[in-house]
């Protein structure tokens, strides 16, 4: 009889796998507000959440550090040392992942906003709200839903620093005929933008005007303001919205990741049932009281559908990030009201001691606790892969004339693919616009990654995470949002940056300016290998500085500091509108000039004309974009073979222009050619 073979275990990865490390667990870091010598309103009654007791198998590694307001960016760099060794003993691994629980209010001495803000620039990959979604006001959140069709209670905003009748006027508001603006009775008086019920008691719904104006005088002086909304009476709900990755090839993130769509999915919504004598979440209610709140699935399959849906748009219209769980009130004739969103809520609570966020998870048959916890640290790690930078400004050192400055090794000349996109064609000689080599660049960049600073070299580069909009096309130093198409100079701050261009042009061909100390100019190089068809820098959707030609002429005398940045680096989008400098540095990214550049125009999108390697400096022909008599000419020095020499505001109309470019050029450039009959 045969031995029965022996079949090796499989071993299914381990969460590692998320950071591309199948053999291990991933590592999580939880980050809690600190309560020691807070006075915050929410001490002693808001327990630190216990996420490990949802990871009843042990899929992660988990760690915790528990930060207060004032030193919590010390806290942060001390759990993110600068040099890890790894397998050293003592040496302690930083996390993967930071699970953020932290939600102070902005007027609190508990950390919050400030955590964010820390772990963005710091450029790690945490859950929860970011910056621009952490603390919504109500206000905000009112503005928002209406443009999405999302219905609000009747309100009025009442503040006491508007005018010396501030607080009068809007009692008056509220207090006049519903045939003028005025509001119902009853009403409840709330924060205009706290959480938590803070502030509410059970007096806080009013049903004249005496009770309104003693609950009005109460959050004024306790706040500064007040928000007065009609009461809903009816069945209130409570919906968390969470991103779960969606697929990226459906709407063309394979090659632009800013478009990969992050999927809001909204859980069952689940009913907040109040006990006898009480129809709305106070203070005490909430915090205290709540054995008396009960909490069932909505049953209603058509209203819980609605529900979803309003839920969704309202993590859209106020920009959610991660996760937010959404409050409702549902009236008699099952119109559905937004009470508010609540980013960064209160959730993975201590078994027995559940938030709502903690009830709906443990109701929703398919979204538990352990999906939660699994979806939201994919997304964070997606999103924070997203965010790295595929370009950097950096700053070319031009040495004197008497040492030559090498040009970047890559090929010149590229095979015209049947798409329109070319490729490289190996073994033929560079024609990129570059003042240094293409390896000094990558050493430079590498560094910039790391925080560090090549002064002594040929080149300096700064880098950045970027936008938490979840793009990695391009940034600047120090940035917090996309760079946007910007022309190059060697002397000045432009629209997109300070230097590069024709200064970087002069100073790379030996010119008396290359002489001096620190000579050069600014330029884009890539990071990372960008593929051809490849988004570079995402305009389309993203704000930029605007000027009229009357504006220009009425405001910068020629001569000028500011009509000489204007005439140099603004270029048209319209007959007499024109994108022009900002007076914000770490918005600036310089895109410098080539005769034969390696990225051209699709739409407003700059995308990859060829492949790019890291190292290499980012290109385009200002013909594509740049038009009109108003740009100043400069003389050209780009080394490639089929350089003009001079690039004026002409040259958009250029026959060649068409026959080399297409239609990647602005819309703008494309208009003005098709009026001309050139297209």
């Amino acid at each position: 009889m045969e031995e029965d073979a022996v079949v090796a275990p499989v071993h299914e990865p381990l969460s590692g796998k998320l950071v591309n490390e199948p053999h291990r667990k991933l590592r999580v870091c939880v980050l809690h507000a600190s309560l020691e010598g807070s006075c915050s309103t929410f001490k002693d009654v808001d327990p630190h959440a216990k996420p490990e007791a949802y990871d009843p198998h042990g899929r992660y590694e988990w760690s915790a550090a528990f930060l207060r307001k004032a030193t919590s960016v010390a806290q942060l760099l001390e759990l993110v040392p600068e040099v890890i060794q790894q397998g050293s003993a003592g040496v302690k691994a930083t996390p993967d992942v930071f699970l953020n629980l932290c939600d102070g209010g902005w007027d609190e001495d508990r950390a919050g906003k400030e955590v964010v803000e820390a772990l963005e620039r710091l450029n790690l990959p945490y859950t929860g709200a970011n910056a621009a979604f952490y603390e919504p006001s109500k206000i905000e959140m009112k503005m928002a839903a209406h443009y999405y069709g999302v219905k609000v209670p009747a309100w009025v905003h009442i503040q006491c620093g508007v005018g010396r009748r501030g607080v009068e006027a809007g009692l008056e508001a509220v207090l006049a005929p519903p045939s003028r603006g005025g509001l119902r009775f009853p009403l409840i008086v709330k924060h205009p933008s706290g959480y938590g019920s803070v502030g509410m008691t059970k007096d806080s719904k009013v049903h004249n005007e005496e009770q309104l104006r003693a609950q009005v005088a109460r959050f004024v002086g306790s706040f500064g303001g007040a928000l007065v909304e009609e009461f809903i009476q009816g069945r209130e709900f409570t919906v968390l919205v969470v991103e779960e990755p969606g697929a990226a090839a459906d709407v063309g993130g394979d090659t632009d990741p800013d478009l990969t769509s992050f999927r809001p999915v909204a859980y069952t919504p689940v009913e907040c049932a109040f006990g006898p004598g009480e129809d709305f979440k106070h203070f005490d209610l909430k915090w205290t009281d709540y054995e008396s709140l009960s909490w069932r699935p909505c049953a209603d399959q058509e209203l819980s559908e609605r529900l979803k849906v309003a839920a969704c748009d309202t993590f859209r219209a106020t920009r959610g990030v991660s996760y937010g769980r959404c409050d409702f009130r549902v009236d008699g004739a099952g119109e559905i009201y937004l009470l508010e969103i609540n980013p960064n809520c209160g959730v993975l609570y201590p078994p027995g001691l559940h938030g709502s966020a903690d009830y709906i998870l443990s109701l929703d048959p398919e979204h538990d606790h352990a999906h939660f916890l699994a979806t939201i640290f994919a997304t964070a790690i997606s999103r924070h892969s997203m965010r790295q930078p595929k370009v950097a400004p950096v700053f070319f050192r031009c040495p004197p004339r008497s040492v030559p400055t090498p040009m970047a090794a890559r090929p010149q000349h590229h095979q015209q693919q049947p798409n329109g996109v070319e490729e490289d064609a190996p073994g033929t000689p560079s024609c990129e616009a570059a003042a240094t080599s293409a390896a000094a660049a990558v050493t430079a960049v590498t560094a910039a990654l790391t925080l560090e600073d090549h002064t002594d070299g040929v080149v300096t580069a700064t880098a950045s995470s970027g936008s938490d909009s979840g793009s990695n096309s391009s940034t600047a130093s120090g940035s917090s949002s996309p760079s946007r198409i910007s022309k190059g100079s060697g002397a000045s701050a432009v629209n997109g940056a300070a230097g590069g261009g024709k200064g970087l042009q002069a100073a790379a061909a030996g010119s008396d300016a290359a002489d001096g100390v620190g000579a050069g100019g600014w330029g884009l190089v890539a990071l990372v290998p960008i593929r051809a068809g490849e988004v570079v820098q995402r305009n389309e959707q993203r704000p930029v500085v605007l000027a009229s030609s009357g504006f220009v002429k009425r405001s910068w005398p020629v001569g000028s500091r500011q009509r000489e940045w204007f005439e140099a680096y603004a270029y048209p989008i319209g007959d007499e509108v024109y994108v022009t400098w900002s007076d914000d540095p770490t918005s600036w990214a310089p895109l410098n000039h080539s005769c034969d550049p390696n990225c051209w125009l699709r739409g407003l999108d700059l995308v990859a004309r060829r492949s790019i390697a890291p190292g290499e400096q980012i290109t385009a022909d200002y013909a594509t974009f740049c038009a009109g008599p108003d740009m100043a000419a400069f003389a050209c020095d780009c080394g490639a073979s089929c350089c003009r020499r001079r690039v004026t505001g002409g040259d958009y109309l250029q026959p060649w222009v068409g026959e080399r470019y297409g239609q990647h050029v602005s819309p703008f450039v494309a208009a003005v050619r098709k009026r001309a009959g050139l297209a």
